[in-house]
């Protein structure tokens, strides 16, 4: 797992949570913490061996057992796509045009992330990806994908 910054992409004053984020909860800090480091982390439940993505309470939204932390595998399958032509999200770093991913990855669950590395016209439904942590901003992660 890598991180990358795409050309183009703008800078923006340096704020360690900016609002075009989800709100930052105590519990899902551990996720927040792996982003720089190139890591994407998991809630998992040892109880029923259910995955969380987004990050959740620190209990199981399954079956309410304590969750722990999993790093993923990184590996993901593209389950469709957006292209943003406009700015829909105030101060949000990236210039449009923008694409925004569904991904169904290796542990069974889908998340959205942005697609780093690659252009639009590269995709198609079903690639393996491949997990890149993105710093938008100075010390702003988000999760990105590039095909595999």
């Amino acid at each position: 797992m890598a991180m990358t910054n795409e050309p183009g992409d703008r800078p923006v004053e340096h704020d360690p949570h900016p609002d075009y984020l989800p709100p930052r909860k105590p519990w899902a800090e551990p996720y927040w913490e792996a982003l720089p480091d190139g890591k994407l982390l998991l809630q998992h439940c040892e109880q029923c061996n259910a995955f969380a993505y987004p990050p959740v309470d620190e209990r199981c939204s399954v079956c309410k057992s304590p969750t722990s932390w999993r790093e993923a595998s990184g590996q993901a399958r593209l389950w469709s796509w957006i292209v943003f032509h406009h700015e829909f999200f105030a101060g949000y770093p990236l210039p449009a045009p923008y694409t925004v991913l569904m991904l169904e990855l290796a542990e069974g669950i889908r998340m959205l992330a942005t697609l780093a590395g690659a252009e639009p016209a590269d995709l198609a439904c079903d690639a393996p990806m491949e997990f890149l942590s993105r710093e938008v901003a100075p010390g702003v992660f988000i999760p990105g994908f590039a095909p595999a």
